[in-house]
């Protein structure tokens, strides 16, 4: 992440205990145009902002060119990078990092202490990493 761009960080957990992003003001819609490098999500409207569902835990960076989706975790101390859309119900945790353009669909979960390269789309479904069992 470019170290002059300006980032979400999160702090104070609300009222249940959860860690929100403080940007709240209605976002403004980004459209893309027919023959544009994103033409496969045209007639979409692309929103640079959190949604109020979405959970960033304490600690972590969210570019401000990134836009977080309805009910997405993103766990502590994790960072992301330039121009990412995090889809509905992606799931991100502790620690981990993505880099720069990053694209991911519905669904997508990676576990703690990974790192997402630049430029990589993720597909609904997909998980990345591994739990381990404990005792």
């Amino acid at each position: 992440m470019n170290s002059n761009a300006s980032a979400f960080i999160v702090g104070e957990a609300d009222r249940d205990g959860h860690r929100t992003a403080t940007h709240h003001h209605r976002p403004t819609p980004i459209f893309t145009s027919p023959g544009s490098p994103h033409s496969s999500i045209r007639r979409r409207v692309l929103y640079r902002a959190f949604h109020p569902s979405a959970v960033v835990e304490a600690g972590s960076v969210v570019s401000a060119t990134s836009c977080v989706g309805p009910l997405a975790y993103v766990g502590r101390n994790a960072v992301i990078g330039e121009r990412c859309v995090i889809g509905n119900h992606v799931s991100i945790a502790d620690q981990v990092i993505v880099g720069d353009d990053c694209r991911f669909f519905p669904g997508v979960v990676i576990y703690a202490d990974c790192q997402i390269g630049d430029r990589v789309i993720l597909h609904s479904g997909v998980v990345i990493g591994f739990r381990t069992a404990s005792g």
